[in-house]
């Protein structure tokens, strides 16, 4: 099946534009653009260990997880929209409002883009479809898929804590 890729730039330049719209009193630095896309990433790469830590046996990898089904845009089992959020406004440094903006935006957009094309490759996060308005089927970008080799243990996740971001 072929799809359009689309790089973070895009969504950074949709940011750059509606943040600014949204608050015009405001600055927004390419930094934390970038901080938001990357919170984003964090959010997807972490849902897809904490899937493989459920799935774990005897604390090791036992199989890859490639590809994952949100229930809301990018939040799935393992990743509420609260968690997503925090990740952004910690990758950003600005706002929980405006972080919770921001991922509207990239939901809005994301949706617009697999509405236009059927299927989407967001560079570092994976190719995407969706069978259901706002539900995406995620197939993992090969730097973020989990594989049983990897020598990521379930340890990884219980060291970090459930609210810190890699």
């Amino acid at each position: 099946m072929s799809f359009t890729n689309i790089s973070t730039e895009l969504y950074i330049e949709k940011l750059s534009a509606e943040l600014s719209r949204l608050y015009p009193d405001e600055q927004f630095l390419y930094e934390e653009l970038d901080g938001i896309v990357q919170g984003l990433v964090n959010s997807v790469s972490w849902s897809a260990l904490k899937c493989a830590q459920e799935q774990a046996e005897d604390g090791l990898i036992a199989r890859p997880v490639e590809a994952m089904n949100t229930i809301d845009h990018f939040c799935t089992a393992w990743m509420p929209r609260e968690e997503i959020i925090y990740r952004i406004e910690n990758t950003s440094g600005l706002s929980d409002d405006i972080a919770a903006q921001a991922l509207k935006i990239i939901e809005r957009l994301t949706d617009n883009l697999v509405e236009e094309n059927n299927q989407i490759f967001i560079e570092h996060v994976g190719s995407i479809n969706s069978t259901q308005p706002g539900i995406y089927s995620i197939e993992l970008a090969s730097e973020i898929l989990i594989k049983p080799d990897s020598a990521k243990t379930t340890q990884v996740l219980r060291s970090a804590g459930a609210s810190g971001s890699i």
